[in-house]
Formats: C-alpha cells, structure tokens, sequence
C-alpha cells in the first residue's frame, strides 16, 4: 500500500475520534486575536484539528516561522465553514478529485457532491472574504486567499504549504 493512500486511511479514522486538548487550545490561545478566534472556532472539529496540526508540524520544524505563518496555519481552512462539508464529502473529493469540474466561485451549489468540490477549490477565497469582514489584515487575508498557490517570493505561505501537505 501506497504511503500516501494509508496517511488517507489514517486521517479518515483519526477524523472519526478528533481530539482537541488543552495544549492544543494553548497554541490557538498564543497565536490567534479574539477576531481570529471567532473564526477558527467556527470551523468543523476536523478542520481545527488539521490546522492545529499544520501549526505544531511547523513550530517543531527547523524552519524560521513567524506568527503570521502560524495564523495562517491555523486559519487557513476558515473557508469551509460556509456550508457544512461533512466527512464522507471529503473522502469522494480526495478520491475523484474533478479538476476539470467548472464551478464558479458564486453562488454556492445545492447539489450535494457539487458543493463538495466547490468548497474544496473555492474555501480559499471564501475564507479570505470572512477574513475581509472580521477586519483581518490585509497580509493575513491574502495569504488566506492564496495558501494553495505561491505569490512570488512569499517564504510564509511556502513554509505553510509544506506543513499543510505533511498533515
């Protein structure tokens, strides 16, 4: 079996019994705003789970990270919150990912496995634009808006997207 395809199998059962423990809040507590917060706590379990995860993979790496990188860490997947993205959504997203699938970023779709995708390719953008009412910088925001793609020369975003691929 692939390395890749049982990090899969393991999320999947890890996201079954997700945990979040007091040194986990710590780390939100040490790095998050109360506007942050807000957002972060409005994620699903799964998704502070991971963004938890992405943070403790690069505050334990050797790499020079700096607190917007945590932030964005921990608030990149604010986007999927807009509608709910249930797990079994997630595993048929991953498995048959529809890269030539054309959906708008507006308006959001009520076909389920539609919504699955869009919320995939577009939570980016729809976390930027909670970001953008929560009044967050404009730095956040946009590395929020761009963590799946590398503006040139961002070292913060790229530090992010290697920790983000590892968890």
């Amino acid at each position: 079996m692939s390395t890749k395809l049982f990090d899969r199998i393991k999320r999947f059962f890890r996201a079954l019994n997700i945990k979040i423990d007091q040194q986990d809040i710590d780390i939100v507590n040490k790095n998050l705003e109360d506007k942050h917060k807000k957002l972060f706590y409005s994620m699903s379990l799964i998704d502070q789970r991971h963004s938890i995860d992405v943070a403790k993979t690069l505050i334990n790496s050797d790499l020079d990270i700096t607190k917007k990188t945590l932030q964005l860490a921990l608030l990149h997947d604010i986007g999927k919150q807009v509608k709910p993205f249930f797990l079994l959504e997630r595993v048929v997203v991953v498995i048959f990912p529809r890269r030539n699938l054309k959906l708008s970023a507006d308006p959001l779709e009520s076909n389920l496995l539609k919504k699955a995708w869009q919320l995939k390719y577009w939570h980016p953008e729809y976390g930027a634009r909670l970001a953008e009412k929560a009044s967050f910088d404009i730095e956040l925001i946009n590395m929020i808006r761009f963590h799946h793609n590398t503006p040139p020369k961002c070292q913060e975003i790229e530090d992010f997207q290697w920790s983000d691929n590892l968890n």
